[in-house]
């Protein structure tokens, strides 16, 4: 079953924990905490004792007779769990097939067993302890409460599962095929199917290899002849037919050209500044693209529909949604954070487009006391910034940019909004002011450049052109 079901899937195509465990050196080419050195050398020990506890068990074999040692049973599920640890790190689990199959050959062959016995329990003492202590507890709950009746009360953790949005998507009645994140797959296809498909799971990769590649493309904004990894392997010239992992692809083929070959009809985006968790961020990825409507804003994710006839259906959906809670929804120009916040700030705060404390950020952006004004408009600005509110965003970060006159980041954000607003000429002072701020830096100097360059020079004869 385990050949059958990985052939020709994207299983050996993840590179984080089916990484192969190599015995003899903690090699890892990746930054992180699923295997570090103590359960390295665990591992190696159980190995060394599987092999040990063989011969021992053999040898009982030969002198008695008798398999009460040497189990086969145990032997061959041990040996295959250890096969399938070399495979990949994520087996590390099995480890304990092949120590189940030591302990019995000590059961059967150790004079006295109970030293055994107390040294296997003080041993798992001792780990339980390290792993609670200074081990790999404090990173599996980083984002968990720890206080234990408000993690009785939840029953997931929303911002990991980006909760708002699968609910939107839910209570909307959406239909067809949904690109998601990678790591949201399984929740989204339990909570969403047969409405929804999902294009990928995290839990398992029993699909075929190229939606992998499909999804990579995505991800990465994949443009025709992009010469970034790892576009640069997926996309290239139709004349080189570029291939990977066997597949061959078609030349020039854009991010959105694959969406499109892939039917889908809903996109959920997840990034931005408030993502936690180190995924790729997608949040922007669809920003202005033709035919691709914001139907739904949170604070580290965003859903797009699909404008085609097959989704009028959907966009209906959209439409009684928003009009049922009573905020304003353009089915022209899609979801509108700012106005949303003015019609249900209730439904708005629910939906994390408002600060947990923005009552109390507000009163701060109005009070007196010069540093805390600074750091609340400044904390607005960023949170404005993040969900695309750039009417609100600009006024908090005037105000701050005119309190400090050497501050870099309310003067970046207001180019970047005024850039995606279409209007670099006022933006441009801005990137000047950044350029003197930090003359040594080589980026503000190119982000002036580039803003400049995207002016459209004055008409040469004046009012003459604009009457033709």
């Amino acid at each position: 079953t385990f050949f059958t079901s990985t052939k020709g899937s994207a299983i050996w195509m993840i590179a984080d924990e089916w990484y192969p465990f190599f015995p003899f050196h903690p090699s890892f080419p990746y930054n992180s905490a699923s295997l570090q050195l103590l359960p390295w050398l665990l591992t190696d020990l159980v190995m060394l004792a599987f092999l040990v506890a063989a011969a021992a068990g053999y040898r009982h074999f030969r002198r008695s007779g008798s398999v009460d040692a040497l189990d086969p049973s145990l032997f061959l599920v041990g040996a295959a769990s250890l096969g399938a640890i070399l495979i990949s790190v994520r087996f590390l689990w099995m480890a304990a097939f092949p120590l189940l199959f030591v302990l019995r050959v000590l059961s059967v062959t150790a004079r006295p067993l109970a030293r055994v016995e107390w040294t296997a329990a003080i041993g798992t003492a001792a780990l339980l302890a390290g792993f609670l202590l200074p081990g790999g507890w404090r990173d599996l709950m980083f984002d968990t409460p720890s206080d234990p009746a408000t993690y009785l009360r939840m029953p997931l953790n929303e911002r990991r599962f980006a909760l708002p949005g699968v609910r939107f998507l839910e209570e909307a009645g959406l239909q067809g095929a949904l690109f998601n994140p990678y790591h949201l797959g399984g929740f989204l296809g339990y909570r969403l199917a047969p409405r929804m498909r999902t294009f990928i799971d995290g839990r398992t990769e029993h699909y075929p290899a190229e939606v992998m590649e499909d999804f990579v493309h995505v991800n990465f904004r994949c443009l025709p002849f992009d010469p970034r990894p790892p576009c640069a392997r997926s996309a290239g010239r139709a004349s080189e037919q570029p291939t990977l992992g066997g597949l061959a692809l078609d030349g020039g083929e854009s991010f959105l050209d694959v969406l499109d070959r892939r039917r889908v009809d809903v996109f959920f985006a997840m990034g931005g500044e408030a993502n936690l968790y180190g995924l790729k961020d997608t949040l922007h990825n669809l920003d202005g693209a033709p035919g691709w409507l914001p139907i739904y804003r949170s604070l580290d994710h965003a859903i797009f529909l699909r404008l085609v006839p097959r989704n009028s259906d959907n966009l209906r959906r959209v439409v009684a949604y928003y009009r049922a809670r009573g905020i304003p929804f353009d089915p022209r120009h899609g979801f509108d954070p700012r106005q949303a916040i003015l019609a249900a700030p209730a439904w708005a705060r629910a939906q994390r487009l408002l600060p947990d404390d923005d009552d109390a950020l507000l009163a701060a952006s109005r009070g007196a006391d010069t540093e805390a004004r600074y750091r609340a408009l400044d904390a607005l600005g960023r949170h404005y910034a993040i969900i695309g509110d750039t009417v609100d965003e600009l006024e908090v970060d005037r105000a701050a940019a005119a309190m400090r006159g050497d501050v870099e980041a309310p003067r970046l954000r207001m180019v970047k909004a005024l850039v995606a607003l279409g209007r670099p000429s006022e933006a441009e002072p801005l990137a000047r002011e950044l350029a003197r701020i930090h003359t040594g830096d080589g980026r503000a100097q190119a982000l002036h450049e580039q803003i400049v360059r995207m002016i459209p020079p004055p008409p040469a004869d004046g009012g003459a052109a604009r009457d033709r």
